[in-house]
């Protein structure tokens, strides 16, 4: 926490102004209505504890908004245990605010009987308060601003490696990590939507362990069926933020240690390519503006898969003509018997196949012309005789294209 610092010195700083031994700074919890202790100086609190609103001393001057303070914290009808167990006799606390809005509660103690507090000294700890909370704002808006100026600077050096790199893998490998930095995420894995199955498919990730890794991969949420939260993203092709991922019914736990969350559709023209997720570990959930820069970081994502496709089909068309170029060169001076071979040979550097055979066709009969076989095939037949309505057949009497993907059902 940046403000960890800023938060003892203002603590340190109410203790010298009023001259007491015992100091403490609870900080507003919007998301949950709470206030947890930050800071304390000369007492020994339960680290992290967290009051609600109207509890107790501290949770009625937050609620109020309004200073509070007594002379008898142990005869204090609304005390806490765990205040009454620091052997304190004078206390109080004032709201910490700006602008109308809750920041925290600050307070001061006193371990001896002797000494109480006055209106003057509560109006002295509610000036510096205000100032406190002046600065505590101007913090916040630094460390955004600092926050936003990285984030610009990786989107600067996103598009900068977009324009230098075609390589796919090589693209998405950067852009997550790029993400991962600008959200200060733990994870980010990217699953790819399988649209002949409507399931998303774990693809990649940057900092995923190995172990998950494992698990993501055996799961194929359903997109039809809004499986998880990559299924919802992916059915509502909307973002999902999620403060805190033990209450959001979508998320499934997969090794207990993940508090929040965020993740977007990765999308090119309306098309969903797959869906990107962030995952924190830590106490401080994804924001608003978290969401919009994966968003953003989304955008850049899918125009990367976009470029890398248009540019290796590119590549591959360059290649096919290059090789229909030698192909015709080598065919202009072959006889039969070499053209034969020389087919077979060209056809399969065009198509991704083992093997190959050729037909010649005349008054619906087929001639068997020769074929060019793997040496890693599992037989090797001599010829082949086509079955009248098998595949040979059928598309030398249609003369239409025929592509089968699983021959044993077909």
């Amino acid at each position: 926490n940046e403000t960890a610092p800023l938060l003892e010195i203002i603590v340190s700083r109410a203790r010298e102004l009023l001259h007491v031994p015992c100091g403490y700074l609870f900080v507003y919890n919007a998301a949950e209505a709470s206030l947890v202790l930050a800071v304390q100086q000369g007492l020994s609190l339960r680290e992290n504890s967290s009051l609600r609103l109207g509890e107790g001393f501290v949770g009625r001057v937050a609620l109020n908004q309004t200073p509070l303070f007594t002379n008898d914290y142990s005869h204090w009808e609304h005390r806490t245990d765990d205040f009454a167990e620091q052997q304190v006799y004078a206390v109080m606390a004032v709201p910490l605010t700006y602008a109308g809005t809750l920041i925290g509660v600050l307070g001061v103690a006193e371990k001896d009987p002797r000494r109480e507090f006055d209106e003057q000294q509560r109006s002295i700890l509610m000036l510096y308060a205000g100032q406190a909370g002046a600065a505590l704002e101007t913090a916040r808006l630094l460390t955004e601003s600092r926050q936003r100026a990285e984030q610009l600077a990786l989107l600067y050096d996103v598009g900068l490696t977009l324009n230098r790199v075609l390589d796919e893998r090589t693209q998405l490998d950067f852009l997550f990590k790029i993400s991962q930095r600008a959200l200060h995420s733990d994870t980010l894995a990217y699953f790819r939507h399988d649209a002949a199955s409507e399931t998303m498919v774990y693809e990649m990730g940057v900092g995923v362990s190995a172990s998950v890794e494992t698990q993501l991969r055996q799961r194929t949420p359903s997109v039809r069926e809004e499986q998880g939260i990559v299924g919802w993203i992916a059915k509502h092709r909307l973002p999902a933020l999620i403060p805190e991922v033990n209450q959001d019914p979508r998320w499934e736990i997969i090794d207990g240690v993940e508090r929040s969350a965020v993740g977007v559709p990765v999308e090119h023209e309306q098309e969903l390519n797959g869906v990107l997720v962030a995952v924190r570990f830590s106490d401080s959930p994804f924001t608003a503006q978290d969401e919009r820069l994966l968003i953003l970081f989304a955008n850049q994502i899918a125009a990367a898969m976009q470029l890398a496709r248009l540019f290796r089909a590119q590549r591959e068309r360059q290649h096919e003509l290059e090789i229909l170029r030698e192909a015709s060169l080598a065919f202009a001076s072959a006889d039969r018997a070499a053209l034969i071979k020389l087919i077979l040979q060209f056809a399969l550097r065009l198509v991704p196949a083992n093997n190959a055979f050729l037909f010649f066709y005349e008054n619906d009969e087929l001639e068997f012309g020769g074929m060019l076989w793997s040496e890693d095939s599992p037989f090797k037949p001599e010829s082949f005789t086509p079955r009248r309505n098998g595949v040979t057949h059928t598309v030398a009497r249609t003369g239409e294209v025929m592509v089968i993907d699983e021959v044993n059902t077909h």
